[in-house]
């Protein structure tokens, strides 16, 4: 007799095989690693579905108000089109920034919902970490540049070699700032990430750095997040929160001059 059977164990998926031969009853154990991961920070957004080695589903598009407001019923949409069931993941991967502060809070407790309601880990990457983990492995140092406010961006330097590593915390610079501590660095740099047409155009502009627009991968992510559940590292839940390089405005009233309710 051979038939197949699921159960929810260790807050996970296990399919169990039943071969049933002279009374002699044996259960085979393969574990699958049903892993949602998405990116709401940068743009183009996205999401990806991967069973184990297999992806199963990527999402990729221009940012717009639509699909970040209904992340949630894309990721419902897409797993039923590839037969699972949102109770069937066992791992979430989420970035948490920086990037768009909106992107960011949809996507996050959207994210920690899922693992909270299915008991399942949740893990992250900054954008600047994503970013650096898919370049090809450089021998020297480099910087990963992204979008900021208006007429600024934000930067990270990185250590080359097998195992890249920051050598320096995220920074906040105007556009002229860069510019210049680019310009001034103590030897040629390759900088790598996304920032809008003028800015990228200077910086190709610039003899000493070598530029190459990246975004974010989310199948290259997808697969960090399985390197993170083999080797068994513990859930972000309980630490995770969205990463800014600069203080939310959002919902904030700027005072304005002689405003009528200032002056009373």
């Amino acid at each position: 007799m051979l038939f197949f059977q699921r159960s929810k164990l260790f807050k996970g998926q296990k399919h169990f095989i039943q071969i049933e031969k002279h009374s002699n009853i044996r259960y085979f154990y393969i574990m699958k690693h049903t892993i949602l991961v998405i990116n709401t920070a940068i743009d183009p957004i996205g999401f990806c579905l991967r069973v184990d080695h297999e992806i199963r589903h990527h999402f990729l598009q221009k940012a717009t108000p639509e699909f970040t407001e209904n992340i949630s019923l894309h990721i419902k949409q897409a797993c039923e089109t590839q037969g699972i069931e949102l109770a069937q993941l066992t791992a979430l991967g989420v970035i948490s920034g920086p990037g768009s502060y909106t992107g960011l809070r949809i996507g996050m407790s959207c994210m920690k919902t899922f693992a909270q309601v299915l008991e399942i880990p949740i893990y992250s990457h900054t954008s600047f970490q994503q970013i650096a983990s898919q370049i090809p492995t450089p021998n020297m140092m480099f910087a990963v540049i992204l979008a900021g406010k208006k007429k600024h961006v934000t930067l990270q330097l990185f250590n080359g070699g097998q195992k890249k590593s920051e050598c320096s915390e995220p920074v906040s610079l105007s556009e002229e700032e860069c510019y210049h501590f680019l310009t001034h660095f103590n030897a040629p740099i390759s900088v790598y990430g996304c920032v809008g047409n003028d800015v990228e155009s200077r910086l190709k502009g610039i003899d000493s750095v070598d530029f190459a627009s990246l975004s974010i991968d989310c199948v290259q992510f997808s697969h960090s997040i399985l390197d993170k559940i083999l080797c068994k590292e513990k859930t972000e839940w309980d630490t995770l929160v969205p990463f800014y390089c600069y203080e939310p405005t959002i919902g904030k009233i700027k005072s304005k001059k002689n405003n009528v309710l200032d002056s009373q």
